[in-house]
């Protein structure tokens, strides 16, 4: 059985740091490519 499926393989960590000691910029960095590349992918593939 074979089908399709979306594959949204991308990512950036931050330094090996306690997430209160990350600097604002890198975790907008983080957030924005993590989370919001993920579902601006989906978003295109489901219109």
């Amino acid at each position: 059985m074979c089908g399709n499926f979306p594959v949204n393989n991308a990512g950036t960590i931050n330094k090996n740091n306690r997430i209160w000691e990350v600097p604002a910029d890198e975790f907008d960095t983080v957030i924005d490519t993590n989370i919001k590349g993920t579902a601006n992918v989906l978003r295109h593939l489901l219109v």
